[in-house]
């Protein structure tokens, strides 16, 4: 029954880019919401670890933010791979602590798995808000919002997750067209500046 979902940056009242310094010296990836298997976070785990190995002269960090009854599993299966560039906030209320992670976040993953009964999730407009590009899966609401460019479609049919990370960290014409399609398609919206 919800009509309309703004996203938590519409309240800001000057625009989140010129208020807020960025402040991204490394690769940081971030997922952001439950924290279920269906909504793909172990899959962006492996690809993570791929990233890792194929890039082993980059930076890479893997913020997760949310909670779900799958992130006691997630946690374990990260300490028994010994991986220690995957930071776990768990469920964030504090605005500024929201706010803090944008900034320092180059890349927003929402690798939703097909089955789910995904809509639109606020996190991509918070993330665009903050000139994060983001890649989604071609999954429920998420695959006719986005047909206009404003976010990498993810097709886990017929493409490698950590490939799509590799092109949106690293191509800079991608992420342009993807945030000037972002920008585009947000211009007249209530929320933005």
């Amino acid at each position: 029954n919800v009509k309309l979902s703004l996203p938590i940056t519409w309240e800001l009242k000057e625009s989140v880019n010129t208020k807020f310094k960025k402040n991204i010296d490394e690769n940081n990836i971030l997922f952001m919401g439950k924290v279920i298997k269906e909504k793909g976070i172990f899959q962006l785990v492996e690809s993570f670890i791929k990233l890792n190995s194929k890039y082993n002269n980059k930076k890479f960090n893997l913020l997760i933010v949310g909670d779900g009854k799958d992130l006691k599993s997630l946690q374990m299966y990260v300490n028994k791979m010994n991986i220690n560039n995957i930071k776990f906030y768990g469920w964030v209320e504090d605005y500024n602590k929201l706010i803090n992670i944008f900034l320092k976040t180059k890349l927003l993953v929402c690798p939703t798995l097909k089955g789910y009964p995904e809509g639109v999730p606020r996190v991509i407009d918070d993330a665009g808000n903050f000139k994060i590009p983001a890649i989604v899966s071609n999954v429920g609401g998420m695959k006719e919002e986005f047909l206009d460019g404003s976010a990498y479609i993810f097709n886990p049919n017929n493409e490698k997750l950590d490939e799509c990370i590799s092109k949106m960290l690293f191509d800079e014409n991608l992420r342009k067209n993807i945030l000037n399609q972002y920008k585009i398609k947000n211009k007249n919206a209530d929320y933005q500046n």
